[in-house]
């Protein structure tokens, strides 16, 4: 469903030492990090991946949390933007929509319970920059987000399952992540996927080995 929720799977094995029952884990950059630096995945020995260290691009190399990537492997990048039903919403360009109580979509717009995506549209949306965050830009985000909430915009906060809402028509327009969507259009090829022209949110998913 979401980072937090498959940590939490996993918390109580890593902390007391054991085997997690998983072989290979694929986690978003923040909560990878936070991983490694607890040091609960194993080290790769790079000398048995040359595939890996010959086509590793270099916009991925030198992370503060695993400059030698030893620990982790990007799976897949992407981003966080605007998904929705066309045919109920009409064509949308603007986070704005996220945020308009408009009667095609009030009610049946879904947020992602990823922090970072949410809280980084809004301030996008803002005009506010979410790479350089400070605690009173954050507290203007969520605001907003309250707001729509009391608007009655929004109908649910889901990770990955908002994408089975789209499909049903549960829900019309979602913060959703570009790798979903792709996989959405196959089940009804009507959805579409936009960056806001305000901005989106970048990621990328990573593999590693958890401790033992």
């Amino acid at each position: 469903e979401d980072n937090q929720n498959f940590f939490g799977t996993i918390k109580p094995a890593l902390e007391a030492g054991q085997d997690t029952g998983w072989d290979v884990i694929t986690l978003t950059d923040w909560m990878a990090s936070k991983l490694v630096r607890l040091g609960w995945v194993e080290e790769f020995n790079l000398a048995n991946m040359p595939n890996f260290t010959a086509n590793i691009k270099d916009v991925y190399k030198g992370l503060a949390w695993d400059p030698e990537m030893k620990h982790h492997a990007p799976w897949q990048s992407g981003m966080t933007g605007i998904g929705y039903d066309p045919k109920v919403t009409g064509e949308l360009t603007s986070l704005a929509a996220f945020f308009t109580p408009d009667p095609r979509w009030k009610g049946k717009t879904e947020y992602l319970t990823e922090m970072r995506d949410t809280i980084g549209l809004a301030m996008l949306y803002l005009g506010l920059d979410p790479t350089k965050p400070t605690r009173a830009d954050a507290d203007q985000a969520v605001a907003a987000l309250q707001k729509a909430k009391k608007d009655g915009i929004v109908r649910d906060v889901k990770g990955n399952s908002y994408a089975e809402d789209l499909k049903s028509g549960d829900a019309v327009l979602a913060m959703a992540w570009s790798g979903d969507m792709v996989q959405a259009l196959v089940d009804k090829p009507t959805l579409k996927f936009a960056v806001g022209s305000e901005g989106g949110m970048l990621w990328t998913d990573n593999s590693m080995i958890p401790k033992g």
